[in-house]
């Protein structure tokens, strides 16, 4: 599976430790694998300084089965996708080390419109 990251730096290895705190998926290094949202991010985050640079990783699909990642994954947008969107934003401590989603903000939106009505 062919993986993006939007970025403004080559980055040769990945540092989970530089991640930001308190995002939606909590603390780690984001792949995505919608080639036009990664050129997006990259525009977005050179705005500020650098050039746009976007990464193509290529991630094993082993990784679905291996217990050691712990893969967490979300092919839709639900209660407990929205739950674990929340508990990130609150800085809780999570268990898992490797999160697959599928989901996109728009769809976070219209989930939260959901719960809330």
């Amino acid at each position: 599976m062919d993986l993006y990251h939007g970025t403004t730096q080559i980055i040769h290895e990945v540092d989970l430790t530089k991640g930001r705190h308190r995002t939606d998926f909590g603390q780690g290094f984001y792949l995505g694998s919608n080639l036009d949202v990664a050129q997006r991010w990259a525009k977005s985050r050179a705005a500020f300084s650098g050039k746009p640079i976007v990464m193509n990783y290529t991630l094993d699909n082993s990784i679905f089965s291996d217990e050691k990642a712990n893969p967490l994954v979300f092919d839709e947008p639900t209660l407990e996708w929205l739950n674990f969107v929340r508990d990130n934003s609150a800085k809780v401590s999570l268990t898992t080390s490797c999160v697959i989603h599928m989901v996109s903000f728009e769809d976070l939106l219209q989930t939260t419109r959901l719960t809330l009505s």
